[in-house]
């Protein structure tokens, strides 16, 4: 069974280096690069007043820059337990390349589920990096951050800056409060089963022709709403539910025996994809199946803790 896993593991990296190319590839270029993976959505420029119009938005082989954050960022999250084993340099590189790709989607809620992520992570293996600057150097280290830091401004500040926009007309914040608006009013009318997969535009246009989906005609920009307009109480219960039953049952375990590293992969995981869908629809078809693995940590690890019934590092 170790050995399977190792081979997911491994899939798993490979996929993230390809995602991660492919972002680096399509940035340099500002544009497609014509591989037949490539979505044919993604325009890749934005009209927001709180975006960098003027910059490209890489999506690799998903459909929008924020999708490809998200699974960078749950591919990188999925690995990390098996980084910490093995100690792959192989893998750890192909992590930090990936986290800088996901820099370069300009996605800001994935930028603070990385940083919650890394902060967490940092103190946790404190001792281990202090040892690395050590070894490499804190003057090596410093400039090598400083030409990243340098070389990314010009996609981190112009961003940063625009979040004062977000609250003006036609910014983003105003935009999905009428959204979500309308989300729950809609959602209040057919409770309990929704109204069908992929129905978000059609429902809130019908019921709404002079609303949001008048001028911005998407799904409602928060996953867990747009969910309950599509299966309604009882299908989003059951979608929740075995995450809800997997989190609780892993923490009665954290809390007795400690954090194992595979655990910490399970709530991070869970948290991305939260702090996510407080912010984006959903594209469910090729996002569940990464929630899919984050769930396996989580059993995998259960199954580690019932097994072993001891501390793990």
């Amino acid at each position: 069974a170790s050995k399977k896993i190792q081979y997911l593991y491994l899939s798993a990296a490979f996929s993230l280096f390809l995602q991660t190319i492919i972002v680096y590839w399509q940035f340099l270029k500002q544009g497609s690069i014509g591989l037949f993976i490539e979505s044919k959505l993604n325009s890749g420029l934005l009209s927001d007043i709180d975006a960098n119009i003027s910059l490209f938005r890489p999506s690799g082989t998903l459909l929008f820059p924020n999708e490809t954050a998200l699974i960078l960022l749950i591919l990188l999250i999925f690995l990390y337990p098996n980084i910490a084993q093995t100690k792959s340099k192989f893998q750890l590189i192909i992590c930090f390349m990936a986290a800088l790709a996901i820099i370069l989607t300009q996605s800001r809620t994935i930028w603070f589920a990385l940083g919650i992520s890394g902060i967490l992570l940092f103190f946790r293996h404190r001792k281990q990096i202090s040892h690395s600057i050590l070894f490499l150097g804190f003057k090596k280290i410093l400039l090598f951050s400083a030409i990243i830091i340098v070389g990314l401004s010009y996609v981190l500040v112009p961003r940063i800056l625009l979040i004062s926009n977000i609250y003006a007309e036609g910014g983003a914040v105003p935009t999905r409060i009428e959204m979500i608006n309308e989300g729950i009013e809609a959602f209040l009318q057919s409770p309990w089963i929704g109204y069908g997969i992929g129905t978000n535009e059609y429902i809130l246009h019908s019921l709404f022709p002079d609303g949001v989906m008048s001028y911005f005609p998407a799904a409602v920009h928060m996953g867990f709403l747009q969910l309950m307009l599509e299966i309604g109480i009882f299908g989003f219960s059951a979608f929740i539910y075995p995450i809800w039953y997997i989190g609780q049952s892993l923490l009665s375990e954290c809390i007795t025996f400690g954090f194992s590293n595979r655990a910490i992969s399970f709530f991070l995981g869970v948290f991305t994809f939260g702090a996510y869908y407080c912010f984006h629809p959903h594209v469910g078809i090729f996002e569940f199946p990464y929630l899919g693995l984050i769930m396996g940590q989580g059993l995998i690890s259960i199954y580690e803790y019932d097994s072993n019934n001891k501390k793990f590092h």
